[in-house]
């Protein structure tokens, strides 16, 4: 079932012995674990016992690693448990928003409740190889008893819930004259509006429906059947079950599909969109999809999944009162979904279409499924081949027929049967062009959206789009876009590369395929500041908007420019609708390269509208008018030449790297090796100022001698700076001349 439970306290707490005691096992993941898989243990000098060796780089290896198991479980509808901290309200949001990416309900139980510092230092000690540092025990365990529960969180209180995690009590449909259930509908609107028709109304509370899943794709009218359904979710006779295309268009919509796949949901989220229902809204109606249902009518027991499953091996209990109870705890969603499979199919994460339904029978059990009816050299079998279980998967998308079974209030089940559209019938083309721009973007997973004011929104890219290379259209583009009234009103770059970093990036392959000529530009080390005119006044944004580092750079701006330069510069920008772009240099900024003064370069004009480009034919104007310095560059022609270059910006320079333009726009970053070096040691440094750690890793003991040799290491506050955003920083530029930094 989808659900995770958050453990919550210091180490100490008792959470592993709370895992052993509830058996909870096999559906807990932590971080613990994966410690002890990827270190090892050594003695120590403070007493006779061992302590694991850790270290910065395997610790990031263990959070990785912890969380790409939690979220391949996540991925299969499993059962998962937490063994972390969750003290802070932070650690509860990244889980949570990593659940709710795929349905799943969150819950936390607090382990450490009232134990005293006295009580979990003495427990800790009994923790063998996993004990931690006394000062962190007392200050986890501080940070638990002040911190509450993440919104989007809800607390369990018993450990008796805990033990219930993983159970489904049956419904008892005996309130109900009688019950209908589809088979795979797949977008065919008008044979299910026929079929619903023939067995009475939706809105009728004696009637309940059951929809096996698989309601989208590869049929003509997606919109039609969500029209339908979407407004009947909260009625307490109508059950959605979920297949595999419910799950195809859940990852199509958080962005978690890979780049390409799934043509036919992409195509059922189009229709949906073009038809008013953003992703928020299509999402809202797939999160009231469910694994399977188990209900009673007239004495006999039901059981309902998409894929068809060995209803006998699903473990359940029976209470007092005689009602079914299942235990799906070690079953995951998946099962329920894709259906019974052979060891082989199953291994191998693929559906048995051809499987044997006589595996699915059940004496005491009659069961209803969809999804598959023998292979496609077998065709589909009738609905009641095998007794006790209803195949109600019939191709009704490809010239087949959409399968119903209707049970009457004897607990009796007949089938019928309805045609399907023509399969040469087109499918309802939503019309993209209809589709809202910022619907578009608001409907990808991978787009953060933020109201900004003046009735302007800033599009960014989220952080796992550019950690998991989630990269389409909409957010590539997404990276400092502003809307106002579904129209661009500013924007920045388009994401672009460094040499290495994306498939088809490689320095071979910008040599080989970048168009001829090529300007390389060279990198001041700054920020990125946008400009752009909205209602005839300037407005100046990082990425991320108006933030303080706009507004530095906007102080900047004016003093370098004087108002009747403004005015014109905001009349050229109004006529020609355009962004112009700048790197800011400023002293309270420090990057990792040193510099003379504080200084605004001229970047690019870049036209106002979602499809990328440049506005060449402006640049002299703006030089004109704000007689401003433009980024030093150098245009190649031979790719010799182009090779010489990047050798020269990789390795002989001491400042950021270049950036690439070939003659059709594509761009791509060179970091110099001084660069990507420096930026390798800022990052652990900063966690040394900041006290989350107390010693470089060991690839930089060199580095951190020297820092001690020149007193930098004993004296590291006095080093740093307050940036825009009001952040203490290191003074990086000062602290790399101050050793002599060499790459």
């Amino acid at each position: 079932m989808k659900r995770m439970t958050l453990l919550k306290g210091a180490p100490g707490s008792g959470k592993t012995s709370l895992i052993e005691n509830l058996n909870l096992s096999p559906y807990t993941l932590g971080y613990d674990m994966f410690r002890e898989l990827f270190a090892v243990t050594a003695p120590v000098t403070d007493d006779e016992s061992t302590s694991l060796v850790v270290g910065a780089q395997i610790e990031r290896q263990v959070v990785q690693a912890t969380h790409d198991a939690v979220e391949n479980r996540l991925k299969l509808g499993a059962l998962v448990v937490i063994d972390a901290t969750n003290v802070t309200i932070a650690d509860q949001k990244a889980w949570r928003d990593m659940g709710h990416k795929y349905n799943y309900d969150v819950a936390l139980y607090d382990v450490q409740s009232e134990l005293t510092d006295d009580e979990l230092l003495a427990r800790n000690d009994r923790r063998g190889d996993q004990r931690v540092a006394e000062d962190i025990v007392v200050k986890k365990a501080q940070q638990s008893r002040e911190s509450g529960v993440a919104l989007g969180v809800h607390k369990i209180e018993s450990e008796l819930q805990l033990r219930k995690l993983g159970t489904v009590a049956e419904r008892d449909f005996n309130l109900f004259d009688k019950v209908v259930v589809f088979g795979d509908i797949h977008s065919c609107a008008d044979t299910l509006k026929e079929a619903i028709a023939d067995h009475g109304d939706l809105d009728d509370p004696r009637i309940a429906w059951i929809f096996l899943g698989d309601l989208f794709d590869r049929g003509p009218d997606a919109l039609g059947v969500f029209e339908l359904l979407a407004p009947r979710v909260e009625q307490d006779n109508v059950f959605l079950i979920e297949g595999n295309h419910e799950l195809n268009l859940r990852r199509v919509l958080t962005n978690t599909a890979s780049k390409g796949s799934y043509r036919d949901s992409r195509a059922t989220r189009d229709q949906l969109l073009a038809g008013g229902y953003m992703a928020a809204d299509q999402l809202a109606f797939l999160n009231h999809f469910v694994p399977f249902i188990g209900f009673t009518k007239a004495q006999q027991i039901f059981f309902a999944s998409h894929g068809g499953v060995q209803v006998d091996k699903v473990p359940y209990s029976v209470t007092a009162g005689g009602k079914i109870i299942y235990d799906v705890s070690n079953i995951p969603d998946y099962y329920f979904i894709y259906g019974a499979a052979s060891r082989t199919h199953t291994w191998n994460r693929q559906t048995e279409y051809g499987h044997d339904a006589n595996l699915l029978a059940s004496a005491d059990v009659v069961q209803f499924h969809g999804h598959r009816n023998g292979s496609r050299s077998q065709g589909p079998q009738p609905m009641n081949a095998v007794p006790n279980v209803w195949n109600l998967e019939s191709g009704v998308e490809t010239g087949g027929k959409l399968s119903v079974a209707v049970i009457n209030e004897f607990g009796q089940t007949t089938g019928y049967q309805y045609d399907g559209p023509p399969f040469d019938r087109p499918v309802v083309a939503p019309d993209v062009s209809a589709i809202p721009l910022s619907a578009r973007l608001e409907s990808d997973e991978g787009i953060r959206a933020k109201d900004i004011g003046n009735g302007i929104t800033a599009y960014n890219f989220t952080r796992e789009t550019f950690q998991k290379g989630q990269w389409n259209p909409e957010t590539t583009a997404a990276r400092g876009l502003f809307l106002r009234d579904d129209t661009v009103v500013a924007r920045g770059y388009e994401k672009f590369f460094n040499l290495g970093e994306q498939h088809g990036y490689t320095k071979d392959d910008v040599i080989q395929h970048f168009e001829l000529p090529v300007r390389i530009s060279e990198k001041a080390n700054g920020f990125l500041m946008i400009v752009a005119a909205v209602d005839g006044d300037l407005v100046y944004y990082t990425k991320g908007g108006p933030t303080p580092f706009a507004k530095a750079g906007q102080a900047l701006f004016e003093r370098r420019f004087d108002n009747q330069m403004r005015q014109k510069f905001a009349g050229l920008l109004s006529r020609t609708n355009v962004s112009v772009t700048f790197e800011v240099v400023l002293e309270n900024d420090p990057h990792l390269v040193d510099i003379i003064s504080e200084d605004i370069v001229f970047l690019d004009v870049i036209n106002n509208d979602i499809d990328f480009a440049f506005r060449p034919e402006l640049e002299q104007a703006v030089q004109a008018i704000l007689n401003i310095r433009r980024v030093p560059s150098t245009v190649v022609t031979t790719r010799e030449q182009l090779s010489e270059m990047i050798d020269y910006y990789q390795h002989e320079i001491i400042f950021e790297g270049a950036v690439l333009l070939d003659a059709t726009g594509r761009m791509a970053k060179i970091k110099s090796d001084y660069y990507s070096a420096a930026k390798a040691i800022r990052g652990p440094l900063t966690r040394v100022l900041r006290g989350t750690t107390q010693t470089l890793p060991q690839t930089m003991q060199q580095t951190q001698h020297k820092l001690a040799d020149t007193g930098i290491w004993q004296n590291l506050s006095e080093y740093t700076k307050v940036n825009p955003h009001g952040d203490t920083v290191l003074d990086m530029p000062r602290i790399l001349k101050a050793i002599n930094f060499q790459h």
